[in-house]
């Protein structure tokens, strides 16, 4: 994940995606965080997806982020995810 919040660093592998970050991430929500993907590009082994995320913070704070995460595959898997987004909203409300 780019940027210097503090949940911005390089995640190895599934287990520490979940565990370091979707686990004390979702712990701060009051309601269920929604994705909606609104665009797709592909070319040979990567995949970059644009989409908006939304939900309210515990604090009772809107979190509605604009993403594009590029994604890269090789034998049919995930191998690596980069993330773009507004790291200024992520240190303002998380």
């Amino acid at each position: 994940m780019t940027g210097t919040t503090k949940w911005s660093k390089t995640y190895r592998g599934k287990q520490a995606v979940i565990d370091e970050l979707f686990t004390p991430l979702f712990a701060r929500f009051a309601d269920r965080y929604t994705a909606t993907a609104t665009r797709f590009i592909a070319d040979d082994d990567v995949v970059a997806v644009e989409f908006r995320g939304k939900v309210t913070t515990k604090t009772g704070e809107p979190y509605h982020n604009t993403y594009c995460s590029i994604y890269r595959f090789a034998d049919g898997k995930i191998r690596e995810i980069t993330e773009y987004c507004d790291t200024a909203l992520i240190a303002a409300v998380l």
